[in-house]
């Protein structure tokens, strides 16, 4: 549901990757989600329901560009924002 979708991915690959091609992407993907307005509040409202934290993992290193951020974002800090908050550093599992 919070996935960009491959034709994204694939633009995101070839681009130049700089401020420029960050904000088209953001662009892009906030139609994405706006489009998966209705699954998006069903999910919310579950959320809600319980009380369970909510993670969004990313494989990027820290600081590097990440759609997971505009999903936590627009997502989860417009709708649940007793929930953000916090971030782990998984630098101690990194690998050598």
């Amino acid at each position: 549901m919070f996935a960009p979708t491959p034709e994204l991915l694939k633009w995101w690959k070839s681009s130049v990757k700089d401020a420029s091609a960050q904000q088209e992407y953001k662009r892009q993907f906030r139609e994405i989600l706006q489009s998966r307005q209705q699954m998006i509040e069903l999910w919310v409202r579950k959320q809600q329901q319980s009380s369970a934290d909510i993670t969004l993992c990313c494989f990027e290193k820290t600081g590097d560009f990440c759609h997971r951020h505009q999903v936590g974002e627009e997502v989860v800090q417009t709708y649940l924002p007793e929930q953000w908050g916090g971030e782990i550093n998984n630098s101690q599992f990194a690998m050598g």
